[in-house]
């Protein structure tokens, strides 16, 4: 067991968390600063102790059951596919973490690593890490990862969409300027053509006889 530090209240807390390790503080010009923490590994909180300002408590390590059957195998695959087109589609994951993840052979260290690194909500990310066993953590991740993938692909498709209009829009005026520019030099204006248009039209509803429109 180990002893906690906690801010806050109790019911701000998940009752499994990380041990961490404080890598970096950096101090801010403004008096605050930024914590670089890296989790080692996970726990859960026993109990809490006294009545100070902060919280301060017991918590002991988690076993994680590595299930390793061929369920598992084919659950891992899945994963990792989908993993790979959600780096593809949400580039907010560079390839060289990518790569060092789909390289863990350890599946609860995989499924681990894509629920914290992928852009889950937290309460999501809460459900992969408070599954005990590799399997279930991999189930998991398959049902958010396909959510999350089918929604970073309508994103995707709306942008798409966006750009090729305002690109059609941009190359119809930019074919509108270049149209003015060469009438412009043969001599040719388009409004006193437009105008003569609307001219005859409104000749031929007014019933006109022959002598007056000539």
């Amino acid at each position: 067991a180990a002893a906690l530090l906690f801010p806050k209240h109790r019911r701000d807390l998940y009752a499994i968390g990380a041990y961490s390790e404080v890598i970096q503080v950096l101090r801010l010009p403004d008096g605050s600063a930024k914590i670089l923490v890296e989790g080692r590994i996970a726990g859960r909180v026993e109990r809490y102790d006294g009545d100070t300002d902060y919280l301060q408590g017991l918590a002991s390590e988690i076993e994680y059951i590595n299930d390793v059957n061929k369920g598992t195998q084919a659950l891992q695959r899945t994963v990792i596919k989908q993993f790979e087109r959600h780096v593809q589609l949400s580039e907010k994951i560079s390839e060289d973490l990518a790569l060092s993840i789909k390289n863990l052979d350890n599946a609860v260290q995989l499924a681990n690593a894509i629920g914290n690194y992928c852009n889950f909500k937290l309460e999501d990310k809460q459900l992969v890490l408070e599954a005990i066993k590799a399997s279930e953590k991999l189930r998991i991740l398959t049902e958010l990862l396909a959510g999350e993938n089918e929604l970073l692909e309508l994103e995707n498709n709306i942008i798409s969409q966006v750009k090729g209009k305002i690109g059609k829009t941009q190359k119809e005026y930019f074919l509108s300027e270049q149209l003015k520019v060469i009438e412009k030099e043969l001599g040719i204006n388009s409004e006193d053509d437009l105008e003569l248009e609307e001219y005859e039209a409104r000749i031929k509803k007014s019933k006109m006889n022959e002598e007056g429109r000539d």
